[in-house]
């Protein structure tokens, strides 16, 4: 079963208990688990380079213990999940070349590396909108995005919202991968990245004036 970043703290809560269930049966009780094994922010963005999917989840974190076998250091953070996000995004990569046939991998490849220039070259953010009613104006471009989407190098974070420069229009969502842009070692200044886990209006806000990637723009 998977989970959706468009409810974080609930799906960050979800696979809490999912981590904590596997540690309890070796031993571990959850509050010393999480105090032992995540520093910092960590565990929020072990969430957000899962996409929320379950098994990405547990699989990044396995790496990281497989990493660290040996090492007195098991800490998971900010920079671990940054190295780990890299490394599975290419795994996805592979994912889509062999579970697609070639037309399909060049045209989803070059729609994302649009993505990918338009949100984090050009506009240094890690979150952008597609308005809604391109969706039926350009079918073959939005079955791509939701393509992008099941092999998680985008994800829908929010649906239907608005945005304060276009009234009376309505938005999906979507950051892109954190893998695609990890390698960026210090994002402030570089990346905006719009923080899932802030439910305050301020947070909100920061997601509703994201850039608005134009979907007749790739065609």
């Amino acid at each position: 079963m998977d989970f959706s970043l468009e409810k974080f703290t609930n799906t960050a809560e979800s696979l809490k208990k999912i981590l904590c269930s596997f540690a309890e049966l070796a031993g571990f009780e959850e509050k010393n688990f999480m105090k032992e094994f995540f520093q910092g922010d960590g565990f929020n963005r072990l969430v957000l380079a899962s996409g929320g999917v379950p098994r990405d989840f547990l699989s990044l974190f396995a790496t990281h213990l497989n990493q660290s076998s040996g090492n007195e250091k098991k800490q998971l953070g900010k920079d671990a999940v940054r190295d780990l996000a890299i490394s599975y995004h290419s795994k996805k990569k592979d994912d889509l070349k062999k579970d697609s046939d070639k037309n399909e991998v060049e045209s989803i490849t070059r729609l994302f590396e649009k993505i990918k220039n338009f949100i984090i070259e050009e506009k240094g953010r890690n979150c952008f909108l597609i308005k809604r009613n391109q969706e039926s104006l350009y079918p073959n471009i939005h079955k791509q995005i939701l393509r992008l989407a099941d092999f998680r190098l985008i994800h829908r974070v929010s649906s239907a919202i608005s945005h304060p420069a276009q009234p009376g229009e309505s938005f999906d969502a979507y950051i892109i991968d954190l893998g695609a842009y990890a390698y960026i070692r210090k994002m402030k200044g570089k990346v905006e990245e719009v923080e899932l886990v802030d439910t305050s209006r301020a947070g909100k806000d920061t997601l509703r004036t994201s850039p608005v990637f134009d979907l007749g723009d790739t065609t």
